[in-house]
């Protein structure tokens, strides 16, 4: 098992927007455009490669996200593959 990818949190969900447009102009091979998923409440990202094919992504969870009294990891569609062996 190696590494999917690397991820970096972005202060506001627009910087994710602005990262999307940016790496669209340089022509980089976007692997899911901004979305929402299941990961934590409110998570926003967009996944894409470099150069030599490594898969990063930038996302953007408002406020405490995971760390917010009461939260866990997971839940939403990515806990259901997790659940179904997906």
């Amino acid at each position: 098992m190696g590494l999917h990818h690397h991820c970096f949190r972005a202060r506001e969900r627009g910087d994710v927007d602005d990262a999307y447009n940016f790496l669209v102009n340089i022509g980089a091979k976007i692997i899911h455009e901004p979305r929402e998923d299941g990961f934590a409440p409110g998570y926003y990202s967009v996944l894409f490669e470099d150069p030599d094919g490594t898969r990063l992504e930038i996302n953007h969870v408002p406020g405490k996200g995971l760390l917010a009294p009461g939260m866990q990891m997971g839940g939403g569609w990515y806990a259901e593959r997790l659940r179904i062996g997906v």
